[in-house]
């Protein structure tokens, strides 16, 4: 049992058990787990006994409106249906898991069960579960003594085909109603168009978030700066993402339809009482903030990672410290990070630019680490350097730097950040000197197997509690709520 490939993609979790699946359930684990299965995919053994128990095991742990599938229950010819693969004279062999529709059509008439034409050898949909229900478990010897000696021909094609009522994947596709409404999603940006080679990071955070409100079943767009006036219906939910930009101009809702703002950085400059008033929602991405005065409601949500885009890697290489940043200080003077890395003598490889003319210039890389190298730069790292532009870090404003590289499986050292949530300050080196900085680059060479294992498992971890899949999630949530305001403090 190994696994060749990246199976998680986006999953927040994914669970192997490596064992018989009798065994499997005999174990606790799910108790353990407390989880139940709104979808199942039966496929082991084809051997009709073995499904038989895997369906008896799973449908234990059905939700209320779980869908069980149970594959090659439609055999093409009576030849795959033989016990012993080793006798079989087609690629596909179903064995006698066949037996299925005819035990659940007999034994258990208050399931719904579907047998659907999916090529080549069918999918049988099950419905309606009962956890509590014993009958197979109460008659399944009766059961086995009645299906083991029988085979297809005995029992007739012409009778399992009548019994099958075979129906088109189609028609029981249709058969599914979405629970709700689509919604639709204009994300708000005060950023220019790009043109080719530049590389906004409101724009790749605005993106990342889009694509995570599509993954739920939804419309969303990113309107930058010159797009502000577009609307291409009336129901359109404007969601603001506050960042840089925002120092120059400020977006205002047309009032047509709802409106969030998830203020992604720090203030600049802090928001005036009219633009407050337009939104419905307003998020703070930082914790240490305090409920924005004059709001109709507001929260906090912390920024997010695309995880789509940042995982660990299987081997990392775990060879050099990497910054990636571009240098604002002028007369060739540096980032205050950058100043700790060179006094503490750290090995750098940097990304960014403006390092030209400084101390740092022999570390450069490229002035451009483009969106789709940055997963592979950050898991192989040994660590990633991090700072907050201006004051971010006073005032809790965590990098979206730290939430990409945690979720890559790799250590950040970073400046002081007000407010660091618990869950990631365990992977965070927050250090305020040269000093402090060597240390924690010691401390993370001389990490033992259990440090990064933990590190690895938090990674995967975050995909359900801080990528943009779950601030996806909590938007639509409050968007597929009735409209309703907190009342507004009035103050003096």
């Amino acid at each position: 049992f190994k696994v060749r490939s990246n199976v998680l993609r986006g999953k927040p979790q994914c669970l192997f058990l490596q064992q018989e699946s009798d065994t499997a359930f005999e174990s606790g684990v799910m108790d353990a787990l407390k989880t139940r299965f709104d979808l199942a995919f039966l496929d082991g053994l084809h051997l009709y006994e073995f499904l038989l128990r895997d369906f008896m095991n799973a449908e234990r742990y059905a939700t209320d409106d779980a869908v069980y599938l149970l594959h090659d229950c439609l055999p093409f010819n009576e030849n795959t249906t033989v016990r012993d693969r080793a006798k079989c004279e087609t690629k596909e062999w179903t064995g006698d898991v066949w037996k299925l529709l005819p035990i659940l059509r007999e034994y258990r008439p208050d399931l719904k069960v579907t047998a659907i034409d999916a090529a080549p050898t069918g999918l049988v949909a099950i419905q309606n579960m009962d956890p509590a229900n014993t009958v197979l478990w109460d008659r399944y010897d009766e059961i086995t003594a009645r299906f083991d000696g029988l085979d297809i021909g005995s029992f007739g094609t012409d009778r399992f085909t009548e019994l099958a009522d075979v129906q088109s994947a189609s028609a029981f596709v249709a058969g599914f109603t979405p629970p709700l409404a689509t919604l639709s999603f204009a994300i708000k940006i005060a950023t220019p168009p790009q043109r080719p080679g530049e590389v906004w990071g409101e724009h790749i955070f605005a993106e990342g978030l889009a694509r995570a409100l599509k993954r739920l079943g939804h419309s969303a767009r990113v309107d930058v700066i010159d797009d502000w006036d577009r609307t291409d219906s009336a129901d359109e939910i404007d969601l603001v993402i506050r960042g840089h930009g925002f120092r120059k101009k400020v977006y205002q809702p047309s009032g047509d339809g709802r409106a969030f703002m998830w203020s992604i950085y720090a203030a600049w400059p802090e928001m005036t009482d009219q633009e407050v008033a337009a939104f419905d929602h307003i998020w703070s991405a930082s914790l240490s903030s305090e409920p924005v005065v004059g709001a109709k409601n507001s929260g906090h949500m912390l920024q997010a990672f695309d995880a789509s885009r940042m995982e660990p890697v299987e081997t990392p290489a775990r060879d050099r410290v990497v910054y990636v940043a571009s240098n604002y200080e002028r007369g060739g003077r540096l980032r205050t990070m950058a100043q700790w890395a060179l006094e503490a003598g750290l090995e750098l490889a940097v990304w960014g630019k403006g390092w030209d003319d400084t101390e740092l210039a022999p570390h450069i890389v490229a002035s451009h680490l483009p969106p789709e190298e940055l997963r592979d730069v950050y898991a192989n790292a040994l660590a990633v350097l991090n700072d907050h532009a201006n004051d971010m870090g006073p005032m809790g404003f965590v990098s979206n730097r730290i939430f990409d590289v945690l979720a890559c499986g790799t250590p950040v050292i970073s400046d002081p950040v007000a407010g660091l949530p618990d869950d990631l300050s365990l992977f965070v080196h927050q250090v305020a000197d040269a000093q402090a900085l060597r240390a924690a680059v010691d401390e993370i060479k001389n990490e033992d197997v259990n440090r990064r294992a933990a590190r690895r498992m938090f990674a995967m971890a975050m995909r359900e509690t801080h990528s943009f899949d779950a601030r996806a999630a909590e938007i639509v949530a409050l968007a597929q709520q009735p409209v309703t305001h907190a009342p507004v403090k009035e103050t003096v």
